[in-house]
């Protein structure tokens, strides 16, 4: 039987090293500006981990344009070391306000 595990990184700093084995899940939970288009995105995606789920965090009765979170749920598909960078930025903007990298390193 292969056990999955998921682990939760809730606001990493950047700079911050992730251990998992191949098929377990790393779940980053980013706070997010509401109201002014800010958006957390992956900016780059190493190859030893899969981008699975992008969602919002809503909060329960929050008032519209409310500050919300960013959940990204990311799977290891492969052996190796990778640096996963994301960025906030706004959709029609180049330069993120904010970024956060995470080493992720893979065993199988």
């Amino acid at each position: 039987m292969v056990i999955v595990t998921h682990r939760v990184l809730d606001n990493p700093i950047s700079g911050a090293v992730v251990d998992l084995p191949v098929g377990d899940t790393l779940e980053i939970r980013l706070n997010q500006i509401g109201g002014a288009g800010y958006l957390w995105k992956v900016a780059d995606e190493p190859v030893n981990v899969h981008l699975d789920e992008d969602r919002l965090d809503h909060v329960a009765g929050a008032m519209p344009g409310a500050a919300a979170g960013r959940i990204l749920t990311f799977r290891a598909v492969s052996d190796g070391t990778g640096r996963l960078r994301l960025a906030l930025v706004r959709p029609w903007e180049d330069a993120p306000i904010e970024q956060v990298e995470v080493e992720v390193n893979v065993t199988a």
